[in-house]
């Protein structure tokens, strides 16, 4: 029997497939069948069909089993379809948790012979076994098949309490090597040639966060010779630099952390693990530094209590603070998140969280909007509130966004927006003291002034379209917009000269001609930032905000390191009666540029209007006011300044210090 174990296109990131490996390798080690692995997020989408039927046609494949999560459901299918329609007498097995969340539903929209639920390495060695043999399947447990025209499902197959005796993942069959070699060349990583091992050492987690889901309820460890047992092997077969911890919670068990630290310092390679805030001192900290450790990942979520007590995160809003304070003092990078629409969130909630953000945007903390998986609580509660009407319907929307909460869908949605454009447009700049453009590519060499220490950091081969990177000597993470230091020179210099015309027209004030020519650059390249931004000032300038807000939107979160467009944005909004967000845009700008005298002129108008309607004291990045009979000409609009040579003004930002 030929078994082929299918990897699916990956539209929204490119993750190693760990679990799949680990199916293979089991596969391997306990049976005599031949197993095939195909990894389509390695080739190009228009290609995927024809890599699928080769595969098939060449090795003579009987069986073929994909998995992966739910919202990668219409990639999956596209595959299964594919199979099916190459030979519909192959039996096809879909796993992962994309059929343990909802085993019934997705075993027959995808319409598969056999669906897995819960951890695949046992079931799958009884399922071949029954499959070769022509047996029943009556008693193999994690399963859901067909009896007579319906779906049968089995009883969950039992949890693997000593996950050391699995082999280690099919690193060959499911290539490593194009992960380690071509790995994108994140600023965050410390090294320029980074490769990065993933490894798991741990499964499941022993909380129950309302927004996350896992098949298997019990927290399972590794022991830590079995650990680095797999590190060393990684180690002399991959010459591997550093290692990517993929556990949803690495430990539990301080005393484990700090024997893991004294075990892999002796190796020389740099780690990532995903911790608790609540687990970690300062002391732990730096003996985590001290042993590699340059990046932990946190599950902050939110900086109000209601929300963290409602989402059952077990953690309070002061030991956020401490953990980022302490982490950030140890000099180890910081990833994490706010995410924002749980079925607490209010805007008050939201607003909270937000208000801690801005004064503490030194961290680099992300916002974003909270996912709502199947089979987690808040998917549940979804569907018992009518949310979720349709489950097929989610399914094949990739599992959108949807509004969890108790708000309307307005004021939910001017919630979200707000959110997006403070995590896309306020930035912590470093300074650019060298950046040279590698011919025939998008990689540049960089050397940058470090906001947080002050040091001069040198980075070879990065891709010039990175907007974070993090500080090699003191791990703090900033932005860096390289695209606007190369200015226009990537740009035909026939539309430089366009644009060029366009500002002399404004300066002269005619602005209809300016107009005219930077819509005529913005037809010929629509993506002409400079071009966007001056016709959405002009727009701006006659007063048309709604053709003026989504054009300046755009142009600020393409340059959110200029100044000029951050004024802009602000009077924007301050129009559309957005004050207090709108001040933020203005102290942002002069931050960038502190002589950007429009946007001081802008803060005490906007200041002064709160202090007339008595709004000082409710401050809301959330509300809309009413400006009726506000005088609201004195603002001051920037005027667009177009730099060929990308000689922009960059201001040195304040050294380690929060904003």
């Amino acid at each position: 029997m030929n078994i082929l174990l299918i990897n699916p296109l990956i539209s929204y990131s490119l993750s190693y497939p760990i679990g799949l490996s680990y199916i293979a390798s089991i596969l391997k080690k306990n049976t005599n069948y031949e197993v095939f692995c195909l990894d389509l997020c390695l080739f190009d989408t228009d290609k995927q069909n024809s890599v699928i039927e080769t595969c098939i046609h060449n090795n003579n494949i009987n069986v073929v089993g994909i998995g992966g999560l739910s919202r990668n459901y219409t990639n999956i299918k596209n595959a299964l379809d594919v199979v099916h329609r190459i030979d519909p007498g192959i039996i096809s097995i879909v796993g992962g948790a994309i059929f343990s969340t909802e085993p019934e539903l997705v075993f027959n929209l995808l319409n598969v012979d056999f669906g897995v639920v819960g951890e695949g390495e046992e079931t799958i060695i009884q399922l071949m076994k029954a499959l070769y043999d022509q047996q029943d399947f009556t008693n193999i447990d994690g399963i859901v098949y067909r009896k007579n025209g319906k779906p049968i499902r089995n009883p969950d197959q039992k949890p693997i309490d000593n996950i050391d005796n699995l082999p280690f993942p099919d690193y060959e069959g499911f290539d490593i090597l194009p992960y380690l070699d071509h790995i994108d060349i994140r600023g965050t990583w410390l090294m320029d040639n980074p490769r990065v091992f993933p490894i798991l050492a741990s499964r499941s987690c022993p909380f129950k966060c309302t927004f996350c889901y896992h098949a298997i309820k019990k927290y399972r460890q590794r022991s830590l010779d079995s650990i680095f047992s797999e590190i060393e092997y990684a180690i002399e077969n991959y010459h591997i630099n550093a290692l990517d911890i993929f556990d949803d919670l690495f430990s539990i068990s301080r005393k484990r952390v700090i024997e893991f630290c004294k075990r892999i310092k002796k190796y020389n390679i740099y780690w990532m693990p995903q911790l608790r805030v609540n687990d970690v001192d300062k002391e732990l900290l730096q003996i985590m530094k001290q042993s590699g450790c340059w990046s932990i990942s946190y599950g902050f979520e939110s900086m109000n209590q209601t929300v963290l007590n409602s989402m059952k995160k077990k953690i309070t809003t002061s030991e956020i603070k401490n953990a980022v304070r302490l982490t950030y003092d140890a000099q180890i990078d910081i990833q994490g998140n706010f995410i924002f629409g749980d079925i607490a969130e209010t805007l008050n909630t939201a607003n909270e969280t937000l208000s801690w953000w801005i004064n503490n945007y030194t961290y680099r903390i992300n916002l974003t909007p909270i996912e709502t998986y199947p089979g987690a609580a808040i998917y549940l509660d979804a569907i018992k509130r009518g949310i979720i009407k349709d489950k097929k319907e989610f399914l094949e929307n990739a599992c959108t966004r949807i509004n969890n909460t108790h708000m309307d869908d307005d004021t939910f949605n001017v919630m979200m927006d707000r959110i997006f454009v403070f995590q896309n447009t306020i930035v912590l700049p470093a300074s650019i003291k060298k950046i040279k453009l590698i011919p025939d590519s998008r990689l540049i060499d960089l050397t940058v002034r470090c906001p947080h220490c002050g040091n001069h950091v040198v980075y070879k081969r990065i891709s010039y379209s990175h907007n974070i990177l993090s500080c090699r000597d003191c791990r703090g993470r900033f932005n860096l917009s390289c695209q606007r230091i190369l200015g226009r020179r990537l740009i035909p210099e026939k539309l430089n000269k366009l644009l060029l015309q366009a500002q002399d027209h404004i300066q002269n004030e005619s602005f209809d001609m300016a107009y005219q020519l930077a819509n005529l650059v913005i037809s010929e390249n629509p993506n002409d930032n400079d071009a966007q931004f001056m016709v959405g000032t002009i727009d701006l300038f006659r007063g048309h905000l709604s053709k003026s807000k989504p054009l300046l939107k755009q142009c600020l979160y393409s340059d959110p390191q200029s100044a000029r467009m951050h004024n802009n944005y602000g009077v924007n909004i301050f129009l559309d009666g957005e004050v207090e967000a709108s001040i933020i845009h203005f102290q942002h700008a002069l931050y960038l540029n502190p002589k950007i005298n429009e946007a001081l002129n802008n803060i005490k108008i906007a200041l002064s209007f709160l202090d007339l309607a008595s709004e000082k004291q409710s401050f809301s990045f959330f509300k809309k006011r009413s400006l009726k009979g506000y005088n609201t000409f004195d603002l001051h609009i920037s005027e667009p300044d177009i730099q060929i040579n990308g000689k922009g003004v960059l201001e040195k930002p304040p050294l380690r210090q929060h904003i």
